[in-house]
């Protein structure tokens, strides 16, 4: 339930930003999600929000739950 308020949260914030944000970001998503089905096209997609999408990367997980389900991965992933 949380994470649903957290996803809204974010789409209306993305959908109201005015400027592109210029941290540099790094996407990770799972290749089995239903969600990004067109995981190809992640980078173009997110750079209309960011400036700087240094890069896509995948995690092998069957759901966008990834951070919860495969929380291990992610931080190796992200090298914590």
């Amino acid at each position: 339930m949380s994470f649903r308020k957290d996803a809204v949260f974010a789409n209306i914030v993305f959908k109201e930003c005015t400027r592109k944000i210029t941290t540099p970001t790094t996407v990770i998503i799972s290749k089995k999600d239903y969600f990004t089905k067109d995981y190809k096209k992640a980078k173009p997609c997110w750079k209309i929000y960011a400036e700087n999408v240094d890069e896509v990367k995948f995690i092998d997980s069957k759901s966008h739950y990834f951070q919860s389900d495969d929380a291990e991965a992610l931080v190796e992933m992200i090298g914590l």
